[in-house]
């Protein structure tokens, strides 16, 4: 009985790396993705992580706005034994870009650009980010 827990072990393991892989878009450092909102995203084989929700604070347009805005990004990255939730804006440089575990995350554009009396569905919204390995 011990030998069969035992040698059913590296078997389970296996397995959940393997679903693990397919159920997330493999990222590659160094180049520009169009990521969505809710998607799980891998860059390496302990480290993924999703763009959980947005805060669109854009002056849309067709107004005129005393401030042009920003917006929020709110990140859930996975690493083995530890999760981090973070919040990034697009335009602050002091949370753009934003390195954790020897990679840098930067926000390169939000689209689509809100405009005034139109809601934006968020499966459409896009966000052009680029990872880099420090």
């Amino acid at each position: 009985m011990k030998t069969l827990i035992n040698s059913a072990i590296p078997v389970l393991l296996l397995f959940l790396i393997i679903t693990g892989f397919t159920s997330c878009e493999r990222i590659e450092t160094g180049k520009e993705y169009d990521l969505k909102i809710g998607e799980k995203y891998n860059i390496d084989w302990n480290l993924s992580f999703s763009v959980d929700s947005i805060r669109e604070y854009r002056c849309p347009i067709g107004l005129l706005c005393f401030w042009a805005g920003d917006v929020d990004l709110f990140f859930n990255i996975n690493m083995p034994f530890k999760q981090i939730d973070t919040l990034i804006y697009l335009t602050h440089q002091e949370r753009n870009p934003f390195t954790i575990e020897g990679y840098t995350w930067k926000v390169l554009e939000v689209n689509p650009y809100p405009k005034y009396n139109v809601t934006i569905d968020p499966k459409d919204i896009r966000i052009k980010m680029i990872i880099t390995k420090d």
